[in-house]
Protein backbone atom coordinates (compact mmCIF):
# COMPACT_ATOMS: atom_id res chain seq x y z
CA UNK A 1 0.00 0.00 0.00
CA UNK A 2 1.56 3.29 -1.01
CA UNK A 3 1.89 6.39 1.16
CA UNK A 4 -0.69 8.42 -0.73
CA UNK A 5 -3.36 5.78 -0.24
CA UNK A 6 -2.47 5.55 3.44
CA UNK A 7 -2.85 9.31 3.76
CA UNK A 8 -6.28 9.17 2.15
CA UNK A 9 -7.32 6.42 4.52
CA UNK A 10 -6.18 8.49 7.48
CA UNK A 11 -8.22 11.43 6.28
CA UNK A 12 -11.29 9.18 6.47
CA UNK A 13 -10.50 8.07 10.02
CA UNK A 14 -8.31 5.00 9.52
CA UNK A 15 -4.99 4.67 11.31
CA UNK A 16 -1.67 5.82 9.90
CA UNK A 17 1.37 5.10 12.05
CA UNK A 18 4.57 7.11 12.07
CA UNK A 19 6.24 4.45 9.88
CA UNK A 20 4.01 5.38 6.96
CA UNK A 21 5.18 9.00 6.82
CA UNK A 22 8.41 9.23 8.84
CA UNK A 23 10.67 6.54 10.23
CA UNK A 24 11.48 8.70 13.24
CA UNK A 25 10.83 12.14 14.71
CA UNK A 26 13.42 14.21 16.58
CA UNK A 27 13.15 17.49 18.47
CA UNK A 28 15.48 19.96 20.18
CA UNK A 29 13.61 22.40 22.42
CA UNK A 30 15.24 25.45 24.03
CA UNK A 31 13.67 27.89 26.48
CA UNK A 32 15.50 30.67 28.33
CA UNK A 33 13.99 33.00 30.96
CA UNK A 34 16.99 33.69 33.21
CA UNK A 35 19.67 35.31 31.07
CA UNK A 36 23.06 36.03 32.59
CA UNK A 37 23.81 39.31 30.81
CA UNK A 38 20.51 40.70 29.48
CA UNK A 39 16.98 41.24 30.73
CA UNK A 40 15.12 38.01 31.32
CA UNK A 41 11.81 36.75 30.01
CA UNK A 42 8.79 35.41 31.89
CA UNK A 43 7.39 32.48 29.93
CA UNK A 44 10.06 31.13 27.56
CA UNK A 45 10.71 28.04 29.69
CA UNK A 46 7.00 27.37 30.06
CA UNK A 47 6.63 27.78 26.30
CA UNK A 48 9.34 25.20 25.75
CA UNK A 49 7.78 22.75 28.20
CA UNK A 50 4.37 23.16 26.56
CA UNK A 51 5.84 22.40 23.14
CA UNK A 52 7.53 19.30 24.57
CA UNK A 53 4.21 18.14 26.06
CA UNK A 54 2.17 18.58 22.91
CA UNK A 55 4.79 16.80 20.78
CA UNK A 56 4.73 13.80 23.14
CA UNK A 57 1.02 13.75 23.90
CA UNK A 58 -0.50 14.52 20.53
CA UNK A 59 1.96 14.68 17.64
CA UNK A 60 3.76 11.33 17.56
CA UNK A 61 7.15 12.35 18.95
CA UNK A 62 8.82 9.89 21.31
CA UNK A 63 9.95 11.31 24.66
CA UNK A 64 13.30 9.57 24.14
CA UNK A 65 13.88 11.54 20.92
CA UNK A 66 13.35 14.98 22.46
CA UNK A 67 16.12 17.03 24.06
CA UNK A 68 15.07 20.07 26.10
CA UNK A 69 17.47 22.77 27.33
CA UNK A 70 16.20 25.23 29.94
CA UNK A 71 17.87 28.34 31.35
CA UNK A 72 21.43 27.54 32.55
CA UNK A 73 21.53 24.39 30.38
CA UNK A 74 21.18 26.48 27.22
CA UNK A 75 24.74 27.80 26.88
CA UNK A 76 26.18 28.51 23.45
CA UNK A 77 28.47 25.49 23.57
CA UNK A 78 25.68 23.15 24.71
CA UNK A 79 23.26 24.38 22.03
CA UNK A 80 25.89 23.94 19.30
CA UNK A 81 26.63 20.44 20.63
CA UNK A 82 22.94 19.51 20.51
CA UNK A 83 22.70 20.93 16.98
CA UNK A 84 25.52 18.56 16.04
CA UNK A 85 23.89 15.62 17.84
CA UNK A 86 20.58 15.99 16.09
CA UNK A 87 22.20 16.16 12.65
CA UNK A 88 23.90 12.82 13.40
CA UNK A 89 20.74 11.18 14.79
CA UNK A 90 18.26 11.93 12.03
CA UNK A 91 18.16 9.65 8.99
CA UNK A 92 16.85 10.15 5.47
CA UNK A 93 13.18 9.46 6.22
CA UNK A 94 13.06 11.34 9.53
CA UNK A 95 11.76 14.74 10.55
CA UNK A 96 13.49 17.21 12.87
CA UNK A 97 11.85 20.05 14.81
CA UNK A 98 13.92 22.72 16.55
CA UNK A 99 12.10 25.16 18.86
CA UNK A 100 13.77 28.19 20.44
CA UNK A 101 12.12 30.59 22.92
CA UNK A 102 14.38 33.41 24.02
CA UNK A 103 15.98 36.62 22.82
CA UNK A 104 16.93 37.34 19.23
CA UNK A 105 19.33 40.10 18.20
CA UNK A 106 20.26 41.84 14.95
CA UNK A 107 23.71 43.27 14.18
CA UNK A 108 24.21 45.91 11.48
CA UNK A 109 27.20 45.35 9.20
CA UNK A 110 29.56 48.26 8.32
CA UNK A 111 29.11 47.75 4.58
CA UNK A 112 25.34 47.39 4.80
CA UNK A 113 23.22 44.37 5.55
CA UNK A 114 22.73 42.66 8.87
CA UNK A 115 23.26 39.39 10.76
CA UNK A 116 20.64 37.79 12.98
CA UNK A 117 21.51 35.94 16.19
CA UNK A 118 19.87 33.71 18.76
CA UNK A 119 20.99 34.63 22.27
CA UNK A 120 21.96 31.67 24.50
CA UNK A 121 21.78 32.02 28.28
CA UNK A 122 25.41 33.24 28.39
CA UNK A 123 25.06 35.54 25.38
CA UNK A 124 26.33 39.11 25.55
CA UNK A 125 24.85 41.87 23.38
CA UNK A 126 28.18 43.71 23.41
CA UNK A 127 29.93 40.85 21.56
CA UNK A 128 27.36 38.91 19.58
CA UNK A 129 29.89 37.29 17.22
CA UNK A 130 31.66 35.54 20.11
CA UNK A 131 28.77 34.86 22.49
CA UNK A 132 25.66 34.35 20.36
CA UNK A 133 24.55 31.89 17.67
CA UNK A 134 24.31 33.20 14.13
CA UNK A 135 20.98 32.48 12.47
CA UNK A 136 22.89 31.13 9.50
CA UNK A 137 23.96 28.29 11.79
CA UNK A 138 20.46 26.94 11.19
CA UNK A 139 21.24 26.77 7.50
CA UNK A 140 24.41 24.85 8.31
CA UNK A 141 22.35 22.30 10.23
CA UNK A 142 20.07 22.01 7.22
CA UNK A 143 23.00 21.23 4.96
CA UNK A 144 24.64 18.75 7.35
CA UNK A 145 21.51 16.78 8.21
CA UNK A 146 20.22 13.80 6.22
CA UNK A 147 16.68 14.35 7.56
CA UNK A 148 13.88 14.58 5.01
CA UNK A 149 12.10 17.48 6.71
CA UNK A 150 13.41 20.09 9.16
CA UNK A 151 11.27 22.81 10.77
CA UNK A 152 12.61 25.64 12.94
CA UNK A 153 10.09 27.37 15.21
CA UNK A 154 11.81 30.45 16.60
CA UNK A 155 9.94 32.41 19.26
CA UNK A 156 12.23 35.42 18.92
CA UNK A 157 12.37 38.51 16.71
CA UNK A 158 15.43 39.26 14.59
CA UNK A 159 16.65 40.22 11.13
CA UNK A 160 19.46 39.08 8.90
CA UNK A 161 19.04 35.48 7.80
CA UNK A 162 19.77 34.05 4.37
CA UNK A 163 16.57 32.35 3.25
CA UNK A 164 14.34 32.29 0.22
CA UNK A 165 10.61 32.95 0.01
CA UNK A 166 8.08 30.65 1.57
CA UNK A 167 6.46 29.44 -1.65
CA UNK A 168 6.03 25.70 -1.96
CA UNK A 169 3.63 23.51 -3.90
CA UNK A 170 0.02 24.67 -4.16
CA UNK A 171 -2.32 22.10 -2.64
CA UNK A 172 -5.25 23.21 -4.81
CA UNK A 173 -3.60 22.80 -8.20
CA UNK A 174 -0.83 20.23 -7.63
CA UNK A 175 -1.80 16.65 -8.55
CA UNK A 176 -0.96 14.14 -5.80
CA UNK A 177 -0.06 17.06 -3.53
CA UNK A 178 0.32 15.07 -0.29
CA UNK A 179 2.37 12.39 -1.98
CA UNK A 180 4.79 14.99 -3.35
CA UNK A 181 5.28 17.09 -0.23
CA UNK A 182 6.00 13.94 1.77
CA UNK A 183 8.50 12.74 -0.83
CA UNK A 184 10.46 15.96 -1.41
CA UNK A 185 12.89 17.39 1.17
CA UNK A 186 12.21 20.62 3.04
CA UNK A 187 14.04 23.07 5.33
CA UNK A 188 11.54 25.57 6.75
CA UNK A 189 11.56 28.26 9.42
CA UNK A 190 8.78 30.19 11.14
CA UNK A 191 9.87 33.00 13.45
CA UNK A 192 7.87 35.17 15.82
CA UNK A 193 8.70 38.44 14.08
CA UNK A 194 11.21 40.60 12.26
CA UNK A 195 13.80 43.14 13.24
CA UNK A 196 12.79 45.81 15.78
CA UNK A 197 9.68 43.89 16.78
CA UNK A 198 9.15 42.73 20.35
CA UNK A 199 8.11 39.29 21.56
CA UNK A 200 4.84 39.87 23.43
CA UNK A 201 4.18 37.87 26.61
CA UNK A 202 1.13 38.21 28.88
CA UNK A 203 0.41 36.72 32.28
CA UNK A 204 -3.19 36.06 31.30
CA UNK A 205 -1.90 33.71 28.58
CA UNK A 206 1.03 32.26 30.47
CA UNK A 207 2.80 32.23 27.11
CA UNK A 208 4.12 34.48 24.39
CA UNK A 209 1.71 35.45 21.61
CA UNK A 210 3.62 33.22 19.19
CA UNK A 211 3.61 30.08 21.34
CA UNK A 212 0.03 30.68 22.52
CA UNK A 213 -1.15 30.49 18.92
CA UNK A 214 1.31 27.75 18.01
CA UNK A 215 -0.29 25.59 20.70
CA UNK A 216 -3.86 26.42 19.69
CA UNK A 217 -3.04 25.78 16.04
CA UNK A 218 -1.69 22.31 16.81
CA UNK A 219 -3.65 21.26 19.90
CA UNK A 220 -7.06 22.27 18.55
CA UNK A 221 -6.03 21.53 14.96
CA UNK A 222 -7.04 25.10 14.02
CA UNK A 223 -4.12 25.40 11.61
CA UNK A 224 -5.43 22.61 9.36
CA UNK A 225 -6.87 25.04 6.82
CA UNK A 226 -7.96 22.43 4.28
CA UNK A 227 -9.29 19.90 6.84
CA UNK A 228 -7.29 17.03 5.37
CA UNK A 229 -6.10 15.68 8.74
CA UNK A 230 -2.58 17.11 8.37
CA UNK A 231 -0.97 20.44 9.27
CA UNK A 232 1.91 21.43 7.02
CA UNK A 233 4.54 23.96 8.05
CA UNK A 234 3.11 26.31 5.41
CA UNK A 235 -0.40 26.02 6.90
CA UNK A 236 1.00 26.58 10.39
CA UNK A 237 2.93 29.65 9.26
CA UNK A 238 -0.15 31.12 7.58
CA UNK A 239 -2.22 30.53 10.72
CA UNK A 240 0.40 32.21 12.93
CA UNK A 241 0.70 35.18 10.57
CA UNK A 242 -3.05 35.68 10.90
CA UNK A 243 -3.43 35.16 14.66
CA UNK A 244 -0.30 36.59 16.29
CA UNK A 245 -0.79 40.18 15.04
CA UNK A 246 -4.29 40.10 16.57
CA UNK A 247 -3.03 39.07 20.01
CA UNK A 248 0.03 41.33 19.87
CA UNK A 249 -2.00 44.32 18.65
CA UNK A 250 0.12 44.38 15.48
CA UNK A 251 3.38 44.64 17.40
CA UNK A 252 4.75 41.46 15.82
CA UNK A 253 4.06 39.49 12.66
CA UNK A 254 5.56 36.01 12.22
CA UNK A 255 7.76 35.31 9.22
CA UNK A 256 7.85 32.00 7.30
CA UNK A 257 10.73 31.14 5.00
CA UNK A 258 12.68 28.26 3.45
CA UNK A 259 16.34 27.39 3.25
CA UNK A 260 16.87 26.37 -0.37
CA UNK A 261 14.33 25.54 -3.05
CA UNK A 262 13.11 22.10 -1.94
CA UNK A 263 9.33 21.81 -2.27
CA UNK A 264 8.51 19.33 0.48
CA UNK A 265 6.61 20.18 3.65
CA UNK A 266 7.20 19.33 7.28
CA UNK A 267 3.96 17.62 8.35
CA UNK A 268 2.20 17.31 11.71
CA UNK A 269 -0.33 14.54 12.22
CA UNK A 270 -2.15 13.27 15.27
CA UNK A 271 -0.57 10.73 17.60
CA UNK A 272 -1.87 7.34 16.55
CA UNK A 273 -0.92 5.33 19.62
CA UNK A 274 -3.21 7.50 21.75
CA UNK A 275 -5.70 8.41 19.05
CA UNK A 276 -8.52 5.93 18.57
CA UNK A 277 -9.22 6.19 14.87
CA UNK A 278 -12.69 4.69 15.29
CA UNK A 279 -13.59 7.76 17.33
CA UNK A 280 -13.93 9.97 14.32
CA UNK A 281 -15.14 13.39 15.45
CA UNK A 282 -18.12 13.47 13.12
CA UNK A 283 -19.40 10.14 14.42
CA UNK A 284 -18.82 11.13 18.03
CA UNK A 285 -20.60 14.44 17.61
CA UNK A 286 -23.56 12.81 15.91
CA UNK A 287 -23.80 10.38 18.82
CA UNK A 288 -23.54 13.24 21.34
CA UNK A 289 -26.28 15.16 19.55
CA UNK A 290 -28.60 12.16 19.69
CA UNK A 291 -28.05 11.53 23.40
CA UNK A 292 -27.38 15.01 24.82
CA UNK A 293 -29.31 17.33 22.49
CA UNK A 294 -27.89 20.85 23.00
CA UNK A 295 -26.26 20.08 26.35
CA UNK A 296 -22.57 20.61 26.93
CA UNK A 297 -20.72 17.30 26.76
CA UNK A 298 -17.61 16.91 28.91
CA UNK A 299 -15.24 13.93 29.12
CA UNK A 300 -11.79 12.70 30.13
CA UNK A 301 -9.46 11.59 27.33
CA UNK A 302 -5.83 10.95 26.35
CA UNK A 303 -4.23 9.81 29.60
CA UNK A 304 -0.42 9.87 29.32
CA UNK A 305 1.08 7.54 31.92
CA UNK A 306 4.68 8.67 31.24
CA UNK A 307 4.19 12.29 32.23
CA UNK A 308 1.01 11.77 34.30
CA UNK A 309 -1.22 14.10 32.31
CA UNK A 310 -4.84 13.75 31.24
CA UNK A 311 -6.84 15.95 28.87
CA UNK A 312 -10.43 17.07 29.31
CA UNK A 313 -12.47 17.37 26.12
CA UNK A 314 -15.62 19.42 25.66
CA UNK A 315 -18.36 19.88 23.09
CA UNK A 316 -20.52 23.00 23.53
CA UNK A 317 -22.92 23.48 20.62
CA UNK A 318 -25.30 26.04 22.04
CA UNK A 319 -23.98 28.87 24.25
CA UNK A 320 -20.70 30.57 25.09
CA UNK A 321 -19.18 29.73 28.49
CA UNK A 322 -18.02 32.34 30.99
CA UNK A 323 -17.08 30.05 33.89
CA UNK A 324 -16.91 26.41 34.98
CA UNK A 325 -16.07 24.26 37.99
CA UNK A 326 -15.81 20.57 38.81
CA UNK A 327 -14.34 18.21 41.38
CA UNK A 328 -11.91 15.33 40.82
CA UNK A 329 -11.87 11.96 42.53
CA UNK A 330 -9.40 9.11 42.15
CA UNK A 331 -6.36 11.36 41.63
CA UNK A 332 -4.55 14.35 43.12
CA UNK A 333 -4.17 17.36 40.80
CA UNK A 334 -0.83 19.20 40.96
CA UNK A 335 -1.19 21.56 37.97
CA UNK A 336 -3.75 22.77 35.43
CA UNK A 337 -2.66 24.10 32.05
CA UNK A 338 -3.33 24.43 28.34
CA UNK A 339 -6.48 23.94 26.33
CA UNK A 340 -9.00 26.48 25.11
CA UNK A 341 -9.58 27.69 28.68
CA UNK A 342 -5.98 28.94 28.84
CA UNK A 343 -5.97 30.09 25.21
CA UNK A 344 -9.11 32.15 25.83
CA UNK A 345 -7.49 33.85 28.82
CA UNK A 346 -9.46 32.17 31.62
CA UNK A 347 -8.09 32.32 35.14
CA UNK A 348 -7.66 28.78 36.47
CA UNK A 349 -7.77 28.07 40.19
CA UNK A 350 -7.19 24.54 41.46
CA UNK A 351 -6.75 22.55 44.63
CA UNK A 352 -5.82 18.89 44.87
CA UNK A 353 -9.35 17.82 43.97
CA UNK A 354 -11.23 20.77 42.47
CA UNK A 355 -10.87 23.21 39.59
CA UNK A 356 -12.52 26.56 38.87
CA UNK A 357 -12.14 28.48 35.60
CA UNK A 358 -13.44 31.98 34.91
CA UNK A 359 -12.67 35.10 32.91
CA UNK A 360 -11.58 38.38 34.48
CA UNK A 361 -11.65 40.21 31.13
CA UNK A 362 -15.06 39.15 29.88
CA UNK A 363 -13.69 36.75 27.30
CA UNK A 364 -15.79 33.68 26.56
CA UNK A 365 -15.29 30.13 25.35
CA UNK A 366 -17.47 30.40 22.29
CA UNK A 367 -19.88 27.75 21.08
CA UNK A 368 -18.69 25.24 18.51
CA UNK A 369 -20.99 22.58 17.11
CA UNK A 370 -18.43 21.05 14.76
CA UNK A 371 -15.73 19.57 16.95
CA UNK A 372 -14.57 18.26 20.29
CA UNK A 373 -12.04 20.60 21.87
CA UNK A 374 -9.52 20.23 24.68
CA UNK A 375 -10.74 22.38 27.58
CA UNK A 376 -7.61 21.95 29.70
CA UNK A 377 -4.92 19.48 30.76
CA UNK A 378 -4.50 18.09 34.29
CA UNK A 379 -1.14 17.11 35.78
CA UNK A 380 -1.48 14.29 38.31
CA UNK A 381 0.62 13.64 41.42
CA UNK A 382 0.86 9.91 40.73
CA UNK A 383 -0.49 7.18 38.46
CA UNK A 384 -4.13 6.23 38.90
CA UNK A 385 -6.35 3.38 37.77
CA UNK A 386 -9.53 5.46 37.54
CA UNK A 387 -10.20 9.18 37.63
CA UNK A 388 -13.64 10.80 37.76
CA UNK A 389 -15.09 14.28 37.31
CA UNK A 390 -18.14 15.22 39.39
CA UNK A 391 -20.13 18.33 40.25
CA UNK A 392 -19.66 19.77 36.77
CA UNK A 393 -21.07 23.29 36.41
CA UNK A 394 -20.91 25.64 33.42
CA UNK A 395 -22.38 29.15 33.35
CA UNK A 396 -23.02 31.64 30.56
CA UNK A 397 -22.26 35.36 30.48
CA UNK A 398 -25.43 36.08 32.51
CA UNK A 399 -24.40 33.65 35.23
CA UNK A 400 -27.08 31.17 34.20
CA UNK A 401 -26.17 27.54 34.69
CA UNK A 402 -25.91 25.60 31.43
CA UNK A 403 -27.10 22.04 31.06
CA UNK A 404 -24.37 19.38 30.78
CA UNK A 405 -23.58 15.79 31.67
CA UNK A 406 -23.05 15.65 35.42
CA UNK A 407 -20.01 13.37 35.64
CA UNK A 408 -17.48 11.32 33.71
CA UNK A 409 -14.92 8.63 34.59
CA UNK A 410 -11.93 7.15 32.79
CA UNK A 411 -10.26 3.82 33.56
CA UNK A 412 -6.61 4.29 32.64
CA UNK A 413 -5.47 0.64 32.63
Amino acid sequence: MNKFLLILLFAYGLAVSTKDIYDNSWALIIGIDKYQNVQGLDYAVKDAQSIQNILINSLDFSKDNITILKNEEATKSRIIQEFSNITKQAEVNDRVLIFFAGHGETEDLPGGGEIGYLLPVDGDQSDLYVSAIEMNELQTISLRSKAKHILYLVDACYGGISTVGARGLNSEVTPNYLDKILKYKSRQIISAGGRDEQVIEKSEWGHSAFTKNLLSGLREWNADSDDDGFITADELGTYLRRQVPIDSENQQTPVKRRFGNDEGEFVFYKEQDNYDSTRDDDLIIESIKRTHNDDIFFNLAYYNSEILEISIQMYNPNKAISAFQFSVTGAVITEVSGGIAKDTGFMLSSSSNSIIGFSMSGSLIHRNDNSLRTLLVLKLESATRMICLDGIIFTDSDGTRLSSNGSDCLITY
